[in-house]
């Protein structure tokens, strides 16, 4: 927010607007508290690898985003809390959005969350928490597909600045300095989905029973007709772990609550630029149920 506020300014005084702004203060204090607990962390473990290291060890390695970082850096300078706070701006704020939207989609819709429960009973009875577990949950992955095409996170799928002058296959230039934005209208688009501004649980499931759509329309395989984790090699790389972290959010939510939008709201998408975020201040109406199985 503090970025997309301050890009309202021309670049010479945004230094000027930054220390005037609430949220920039904001901001500073927390990235402060980031260094503070992510610096220390990060210095003991080179201490550790050196000392690992000058006995004849070999280093512990630690399955985490730190440990990642450390080795992508290949001991050129970086700053270990911007790092974490990129990737968690990356991941944590558009995965949250999107089972917003999620909710929001399916609250009011008793018909559609009957159907994910029976789906959700069925194969977790079937199968337990196992990664077919993940696949088999069909509509509910349809769900997540058909939600995030009539709300991306961003308008824009791919945004592009050429650096030098690029020749496409057809032979169009682009001049250095070029900036490109393809934008995400084929997901509206009433020649590709039928009647595109309605949502439809069973839309993504249908397609994948069409031959040579069972992996296109799959809520983690992007395509040119659906671009919501990008497209190509530049596709979100965290889009499988995403889409599995919202159906265990689902299961759980759906199996163990009953919802619906609060009397009176109607959630409305907020639009900054290209970014468009799930209504942050909707209300949903949640009632505690007894679930038909244990889901640990």
């Amino acid at each position: 927010m503090s970025a997309l506020f301050l890009r309202m300014f021309p670049r010479r005084i945004r230094p000027f607007v930054a220390n005037c702004l609430p949220f920039c203060h904001q901001l500073r204090r927390e990235l402060k508290d980031a260094k503070e607990i992510i610096t220390p962390v990060v210095e003991e473990r080179r201490a550790a690898k050196q000392d690992a290291i000058r006995q004849g060890k070999e280093p512990e390695r630690y399955v985490d985003a730190m440990q990642w970082m450390e080795e992508c850096a290949k001991g050129r300078p970086y700053d270990p809390t911007l790092a974490q706070i990129s990737l968690a701006l990356a991941s944590i704020h558009t995965t949250s959005d999107m089972l917003s939207q999620v909710l929001f989609d399916l609250a009011g819709r008793g018909e559609v969350i009957a159907a994910l429960r029976t789906e959700v009973i069925t194969v977790l009875q079937d199968d337990g928490w196992t990664k077919s577990t993940f696949n088999n949950l069909k509509l509910m992955d349809s769900v997540i597909k058909e939600s995030q095409r009539l709300k991306p996170h961003s308008l824009a799928a791919m945004r592009r600045f050429a650096h030098e002058d690029v020749k496409l296959s057809d032979g169009t230039i682009l001049p250095k300095g070029t900036i490109s934005v393809l934008i995400n209208e084929a997901m509206w688009d009433p020649t590709v989905y039928p009647d595109p501004e309605t949502f439809d649980a069973y839309r993504f499931l249908k397609l994948r029973e069409t031959p040579g759509f069972e992996t296109a329309a799959q809520a983690a395989s992007p395509s040119p007709w659906h671009m919501g984790f990008g497209l190509g090699k530049h596709a979100c790389p965290g889009r499988f772990f995403a889409v599995g972290l919202l159906k265990i959010i689902l299961c759980h939510v759906l199996l163990e609550y009953d919802l619906k939008m609060a009397d009176g709201w109607s959630p409305t998408v907020r639009k900054y630029g290209f970014i468009w975020q799930a209504d942050p201040v909707a209300q949903v109406s949640v009632r505690r149920r007894k679930e038909e199985i244990h889901l640990l």
